[in-house]
């Protein structure tokens, strides 16, 4: 008797559930006068964090800038000077660790791993594996994720503080790029089937 269809499905997406996050993601910095963020200049600024394997894309706003990052550091990368409004310069970062770096313009390596004026860090952080469904972060997918992927789903804030740093990938079962409600079914057929 040959195995159902759903057999080797459920076999390949237990192999895929146990591996890493599977899509690099790609943070944008912003590069106007004298700052670099996360946010477009007018917000508060704010450094960057991403995951190894991640890269940073910097994005020219304003202004004839560089990015440089300080000497001695396991990455090292330079980009160059230009005032070109949406030119943009991306790195990968494959090594956990806090990275410094300036304008070559109006920055300055401080010569002890930061950087001083126009400057900035990338941290980087170990990747993280994800368990599909697994929502209180256990380790494992079973009927103890129920009341977190709720409390997720209806009080996110909450949620958020009783499980920190809880990969986001676990709870978006249907792989969308967002927790939403069209993650109950997905989680429903994922907790009876498992």
């Amino acid at each position: 008797m040959k195995p159902p269809v759903w057999c080797a499905i459920a076999m390949f997406g237990l192999a895929t559930l146990l591996s890493p996050g599977a899509t690099a993601e790609v943070q944008t910095v912003y590069v106007y006068n004298f700052d670099f963020s996360v946010n477009p200049q007018g917000e508060p600024i704010v450094d960057a964090v991403i995951e190894a394997g991640d890269s940073i894309r910097w994005q020219w706003a304003g202004g004839l800038h560089s990015v440089r990052s300080v000497a001695d550091q396991s990455e090292q990368w330079a980009s160059s000077l230009t005032s070109t409004i949406g030119f943009t310069f991306e790195r990968t970062f494959n090594n956990p660790g806090v990275y410094w770096y300036y304008c070559t313009l109006h920055g300055f390596d401080n010569f002890d791993g930061t950087a001083g004026g126009m400057a900035g860090t990338i941290t980087v952080v170990p990747a993280q594996a994800f368990i599909l469904g697994d929502a209180n972060c256990d380790g494992r997918f079973d009927n103890f994720d129920i009341d977190p992927f709720v409390l997720k789903l209806v009080e996110p804030g909450v949620y958020d503080a009783q499980y920190p740093g809880c990969n986001p990938d676990n709870t978006d079962i249907n792989g969308d790029g967002r927790f939403d409600n069209f993650d109950i079914d997905p989680f429903v057929d994922l907790l009876i089937s498992s």
